[in-house]
């Protein structure tokens, strides 16, 4: 399934994963359009790209950058945290060598329900002002 956008125009040079990454870097994404599968690729092009810990830095810049852009304070480190542990684990059973695009679909078909945080987290606990400052470890189930 061609899941990713192709080229553009004015984007000849990029498509694909690199397309997605690019726009979400330079804040080219409105608030409203940058979903839950873009956040997901993201994460791949990351942790393809660096170590855990390193991607976990560029991903937390990256995503304080642009709620700020968009003057928005949705940041939570315990869902940033959550969510690139589930993508590296996902990475970590994938077949080497894949290109990126098939990472990133694969990822997203087996992680693409935002609610899986939820089998881990109480809402209480994930929502809470200390969780979005902080992380937590899952309440419900360990990681």
């Amino acid at each position: 399934m061609p899941s990713w956008p192709e080229a553009t125009q004015e984007s000849s040079e990029l498509r694909g994963i690199e397309l997605v990454l690019r726009k979400f870097e330079q804040c080219e994404f409105r608030a409203e359009d940058f979903h839950h599968r873009d956040h997901l690729a993201v994460m791949v092009c990351y942790l393809e790209q660096m170590p855990l810990r390193q991607a976990l830095a560029h991903i937390r810049e990256a995503l304080l950058r642009f709620t700020a852009h968009h003057n928005r304070k949705g940041y939570n480190e315990t869902i940033t945290r959550f969510w690139i542990a589930k993508v590296a684990q996902m990475l970590a059973i994938l077949p080497g060598g894949l290109p990126l695009e098939t990472l990133a679909d694969r990822v997203c078909e087996a992680l693409g329900n935002k609610e899986l945080l939820f089998d881990y987290y109480t809402r209480e606990l994930v929502m809470s002002e200390q969780a979005k400052k902080v992380w937590h470890e899952p309440d419900l189930k360990p990681l």
